[in-house]
C-alpha cells in the first residue's frame, strides 16, 4: 500500500502525466463538521447551482486531509442530488485544495469541466499538481484526474 502512494506520488509530480483519482460515495464520510471554514471560500456552485463543489477537512491522514465533495444530479426519487468525494486514493485525500485558482466551463455534450489547482505530499515535500474533474450532470458521472504543476 505504501509502495502504490510512493509510485502515486511520484508520478503525480512528473510533468504531463495525468492520474486517474478515486471518486467514492460520500456516505458515512462526508460530515457537516468537516466543511473547510470560511464556508464562502471553499465552496462553488455551478450549472445554475445545480453543482457544487466544496473542500472537505477530514483532518486524517496527514499527508492528505483534503477531499473535494461533488454534490451533482442526477436526481434520486427523493429529489437530492448524489453525492461525492474525490481524493487521491480511497483512503487519502490531497495536502491542499485551492478553489481560488479554479477554472471551470460547461458544454452542454459533455458536462462541467473544471479544473483546480491542488498539492500532494511526497518525500521530497509539497508538490503542487492540477485536479481535473468532468461532472456530466445528465448521466451522473464524474470523472477525475490530475496531472503535473498547474
Amino acid at each position: 500500500m505504501m509502495r502504490a502512494r510512493a509510485l502515486w506520488l511520484i508520478l503525480a509530480a512528473l510533468p504531463g502525466a495525468a492520474i486517474a483519482q478515486n471518486v467514492g460515495d460520500c456516505a458515512g464520510r462526508a460530515e457537516v463538521g468537516f466543511l473547510m471554514e470560511p464556508w464562502e471560500e471553499n465552496t462553488r456552485t455551478f450549472v445554475g447551482e445545480r453543482v457544487r463543489l466544496a473542500v472537505l477537512d477530514r483532518r486524517i491522514p496527514a499527508e492528505g486531509p483534503f477531499w473535494l465533495l461533488v454534490i451533482a444530479p442526477p436526481f434520486d426519487a427523493m429529489g437530492q442530488r448524489q453525492c461525492q468525494m474525490v481524493g487521491a486514493s480511497a483512503d487519502a485525500g490531497f495536502a491542499a485544495i485551492r478553489l481560488d485558482g479554479l477554472d471551470a466551463r460547461y458544454d452542454p455534450q459533455t458536462g462541467l469541466a473544471v479544473d483546480l489547482p491542488v498539492a500532494t505530499l511526497g518525500a521530497g515535500g509539497l508538490a503542487d499538481a492540477m485536479l481535473s474533474l468532468v461532472i456530466d450532470p445528465a448521466s451522473g458521472a464524474i470523472a477525475a484526474e490530475i496531472g503535473g504543476a498547474p
